[in-house]
């Protein structure tokens, strides 16, 4: 593996760690043998919105006068907003997905970059149909 890719060392060890961790986990975890890598490392991205359900309904049952009240409200607004940055990323990047599909079905004679304007969004999909006045 390291003689692959020998131009860019830090990207070739993280990469050889990451092989290894993953290989590593296969063998020990049963459950996870058979799986691809990207379902694998998607599990920690779907404990946020498991552990948000778990401190709402912890939050609901403990007593405003409890002494960890406060410490679980704050646990609460940590991983909501944790949660509403990874949506919040997920939709960015298939905002751009989105975009660079469009751009590759450009003509490459006539293309432009369209991912050129960080602020550029994909707005809708469907068929133009002009309309005369």
């Amino acid at each position: 593996m390291k003689k692959l890719c020998r131009s860019n060392d830090v990207y070739t060890d993280l990469t050889i760690i990451i092989i290894n961790i993953f290989i590593i986990i296969t063998h020990i975890d049963i459950k996870l043998q058979g799986q691809s890598v990207e379902s694998i490392f998607i599990l920690p991205v779907q404990r946020i919105p498991r552990y948000r359900l778990l401190l709402e309904q912890l939050l609901k049952y403990t007593p405003t006068d409890h002494s960890e009240y406060d410490v679980v409200k704050r646990a609460l607004e940590k991983i909501s907003d944790m949660a509403m940055f990874s949506n919040e990323a997920i939709r960015a990047r298939e905002n751009k997905t989105k975009i660079m599909e469009i751009m590759l079905s450009i003509n490459p004679l006539s293309r432009v970059d369209l991912l050129d304007d960080q602020d550029r969004r994909f707005i809708k999909e469907g068929i133009l149909s002009r309309q005369c006045r």
